[in-house]
């Protein structure tokens, strides 16, 4: 019999300071926008991709833009951005 318990470690990111700027609204309207997408049961990258950019090969833009080294690794109740692209 063998009992075991297996940890994975994780890097936490955290915000350590602050600095607040004037907001520059000709670089505001320039910058692409980024829709917010809570992640439910079932759902995987590749959907998104084809749902939101009609191609399911755009999954590779939704990873990078939030990190995501697995396109599997997504959980329900997770905060996904999708990113706007000029069409």
């Amino acid at each position: 019999s063998l009992n075991c318990i297996v940890f994975q470690q994780q890097q936490v990111k955290k915000i350590t300071d602050v600095e607040q700027a004037p907001l520059d609204m000709g670089e505001l309207q320039e910058s692409p926008g980024i829709i917010g997408y809570i992640v439910k049961e079932g759902d995987q990258l590749w959907n998104f991709a084809q749902e939101e950019y009609g191609s399911p090969e755009m999954w590779r833009l939704i990873a990078k833009a939030n990190h995501i080294m697995n396109p599997l690794d997504i959980y329900p109740g997770q905060v996904i951005k999708l990113p706007a692209i000029e069409a």
